[in-house]
């Protein structure tokens, strides 16, 4: 790994850990709803819900970290700036 993916990897964590309110180690949907309102997004409840579904790629209800990781650097390449 280079120094520029790790700084990367080390900022994910950051970020995850800082949205990860209960520090179980995952992102609930309750605390995914909040890092969007965070964003801006003011999709109604629904919306959110199905987003989170998509991140969820194991289904097991919760978010882990190679899910957030995933997710917030696919959603920073379509959105750059």
């Amino acid at each position: 790994m280079t120094t520029t993916n790790d700084a990367m990897e080390a900022e994910l964590k950051r970020l995850f850990a800082r949205f990860d309110t209960d520090s179980s180690g995952y992102i609930d949907e309750q605390e995914f709803r909040a890092i969007l309102q965070l964003l801006g997004s003011d999709s109604p409840r629904e919306v959110l819900s199905l987003e989170f579904d998509l991140i969820d790629n194991d289904d097991d209800g919760k978010v882990g970290f190679r899910e957030f990781a995933d997710w917030w650097l696919d959603s920073n390449q379509q959105n750059p700036g």
